[in-house]
């Protein structure tokens, strides 16, 4: 096979997974407006399109990597550092394209840490609000006379 259909290839899926980590971080920024304003049913949607999302981007990584089996096998290397940018020239840009997707990644995952953290700090924050209202539950409950328990205090009994 060609090197440059190959490589042309190549380009294709690192577009396709740029375009992919692009809506991720759309959405990840969107989740943090989210968690600020505690709307869990739309964090839930919000991790639901992340999750869709990155399994698309196991299906293109798949078939990028099957692209770099190929080419190593085709040009008889261990590694893709081995290709002679000066031979195939169109390598360079797929090496540019792998960088500018590792930055992006590392972007994404900073904002998604911070946003991890802030929902942490806001379960901890829920689960503290629920204790005291079953603390405050319990009190009320202590002092509440059930109606099993009550007694005509006015009335005598006949005997």
């Amino acid at each position: 096979m060609d090197i440059n259909k190959i490589i042309l290839q190549m380009e294709t899926r690192l577009d396709e997974k740029k375009a992919l980590l692009d809506r991720i971080m759309i959405v990840t920024k969107n989740q943090v407006d989210t968690i600020k304003n505690k709307e869990f049913d739309h964090l839930v949607r919000t991790t639901e399109q992340k999750d869709l999302l990155i399994r698309k981007i196991d299906d293109c990584d798949i078939k990028f990597l099957e692209l770099v089996e190929l080419i190593k096998e085709v040009l008889h290397i261990e590694s893709l550092e081995n290709i002679e940018i000066a031979k195939y020239p169109e390598f360079g840009e797929v090496k540019k394209k792998v960088a500018g997707i590792i930055e992006l990644i590392t972007e994404i995952k900073s904002i998604d840490d911070k946003n991890i953290e802030n929902a942490r700090s806001l379960k901890l924050e829920t689960d503290k609000k629920v204790g005291e209202i079953r603390t405050s539950k319990k009190v009320k409950s202590a002092y509440d006379v059930h109606k099993e328990n009550k007694k005509a205090v006015f009335f005598d009994k006949k005997t």
